[in-house]
C-alpha cells in the first residue's frame, strides 16, 4: 500500500509540473485533465505484469416461471382460418436451475495487494424446453489475502436472451389447421416457439484459491436484479416439415405464456487459469 501511495504522490507532483508548463504554452484546462488521467492510467497499469483470468464454472441460480398446462386461443392476427386454433402450453414450473459457463477477467491496474479491472462471463441455463444465456459484464476489484488466496467483488449489467418451445397447436372441434399470416396452413401438433430477453444488474463476490501459481479454484455468490423475460415473440414450425417456419404476431394470442424471472441470489464454483502478459 505504501508503494501505491508513493506512486500517487509522484504522479500528482509530475502532473503539477506538466500543468505549469501547459499554462506557459496556453493549453486549456480540459487538456490538462486529460494529460493527468492518461499519466495516472499508464502509471497504474505499469506497476506489475498484467494478469488475465479465464475460468470454467458451474452455477445454481434463479429460473422462475409458473406452471402452464392450459390452452390459449389465437385471434385473427395469428390465425386467418375460419375456426381459430388454440395453443396448448406445456411449461413445467421452475424456481432455480443449474448453469454452466465461462468467465474472463482483464486488469486495468494490478498491484501486489489490490487490482482493478473488468470482467465478462456467460452461463447457459435450461428449464424444460426453455433455454437462457446469462451474459454479464462490468467492473471488479480484487484483494490479495495471502500468497494463494484472493477475494474479489464485482458489479455490472446482465443481458439474458431466452428461447425455446412452449407448446403446440392443440385440437379443437371444427379446427384442422392454423393458417399463418403468410397463408401457410400448419396442422394440429405444429410446435410453438418463443424468444425474448431480460436486462438488469448484478453484484457478485468470490474467493479464489490458487493450487499453484497458475491454476485456481473459485467459489462465489451474488445477486441479480431487474431480470424478467415477458415480451414474447412467437414462431410456429410445421410438425411434418421442420424447415417450414413462420413468425406469428406478438398480439396474435388472447393471453400470454408465463413470464420467466432471473432475479435473485445465485452461487458458482469453478476452476480457472491465470495468464500473465
Amino acid at each position: 500500500m505504501k508503494n501505491i501511495h508513493g506512486f500517487i504522490r509522484r504522479s500528482v507532483r509530475n502532473c503539477y509540473l506538466i500543468q505549469r508548463k501547459c499554462e506557459v504554452v496556453g493549453v486549456n484546462p480540459k487538456s490538462k485533465l486529460i494529460v493527468f488521467l492518461i499519466l495516472l492510467t499508464l502509471g497504474l497499469t505499469q506497476q506489475t505484469k498484467a494478469q488475465f483470468t479465464f475460468d470454467l464454472g458451474m452455477g445454481y441460480g434463479p429460473f422462475k416461471n409458473d406452471e402452464a398446462q392450459y390452452s390459449i386461443l389465437t385471434n385473427s392476427l395469428a390465425d386467418q382460418s375460419p375456426v381459430k386454433s388454440i395453443i396448448k402450453l406445456d411449461m413445467p414450473s421452475s424456481t432455480r436451475g443449474v448453469s454452466f459457463g465461462i468467465g474472463f477477467g482483464y486488469p486495468f491496474s494490478s498491484h501486489k495487494s489490490v487490482s482493478y479491472g473488468m470482467f465478462v462471463d456467460a452461463f447457459y441455463q435450461r428449464s424444460g424446453k426453455i433455454s437462457a444465456l446469462n451474459a454479464a459484464g462490468g467492473l471488479k476489484v480484487e484483494f490479495k489475502v495471502s500468497d494463494n488466496v484472493l477475494i474479489g467483488f464485482r458489479g455490472g449489467v446482465c443481458f439474458i436472451p431466452v428461447w425455446g418451445k412452449v407448446g403446440q397447436v392443440g385440437e379443437r372441434s371444427g379446427d384442422v389447421y392454423l393458417r399463418a399470416p403468410d397463408g401457410y396452413d400448419y396442422p394440429i401438433g405444429s410446435e410453438i416457439s418463443v424468444n425474448s430477453s431480460a436486462f438488469g444488474g448484478m453484484t457478485y463476490g468470490e474467493l479464489r484459491y490458487y493450487t499453484s501459481q497458475k491454476v485456481y479454484i473459485l467459489f462465489g455468490g451474488g445477486y441479480q436484479f431487474g431480470l424478467s423475460a415477458k415480451d414474447w415473440s412467437y414462431e410456429i414450425t410445421d410438425k411434418n416439415d421442420k424447415n417450414k417456419k413462420t413468425d406469428l404476431p406478438k398480439d396474435g394470442l388472447d393471453s400470454l405464456p408465463p413470464k420467466i424471472e432471473f432475479g435473485g441470489s445465485f452461487i458458482r464454483i469453478g476452476i480457472g487459469l491465470l495468464i500473465e502478459e
